[in-house]
């Protein structure tokens, strides 16, 4: 029980410094533009019809990606169930306890990032 409240405050923690450091103007901003421009850009749709079906192909493959990037950097909450899963595997939880640590991060990171970290943004 101890390692599972331990890892759940570590966890959620590295989540919120490297969601809060990705944002503008802080250390590793360059990474976030770099994740955002390759992966959830956006495309703006033409009236040309061939132009339009080759648009639509990207703008999908980008829309899939854009789910990629979210639990990685882009939203806080989200964030809880890749980094959870990562935390829970590094430190060694069982496996049943992994679910209920991705939850835990997930309310944490909320928690955290809504009241103590947004009035930095």
């Amino acid at each position: 029980m101890l390692d599972l409240i331990l890892t759940t405050i570590i966890t959620s923690l590295f989540c919120c410094g490297l969601h809060f450091v990705t944002r503008d103007g802080w250390v590793l901003a360059p990474l976030d533009y770099f994740l955002v421009e390759r992966l959830g850009g956006r495309i703006t749709y033409s009236f040309s019809e061939q132009i339009m079906d080759e648009e639509r192909k990207i703008y999908w493959k980008r829309e899939w990606l854009g789910e990629v990037y979210k639990p990685l950097l882009g939203c806080i909450v989200c964030m809880g169930s890749i980094w959870g899963i990562l935390g829970g595997l590094l430190f060694g939880l069982d496996l049943y306890l992994i679910p209920i640590l991705c939850v835990l991060v997930a309310a944490l990171n909320g928690i955290i990032y809504f009241n103590l970290l947004k009035h930095f943004e």
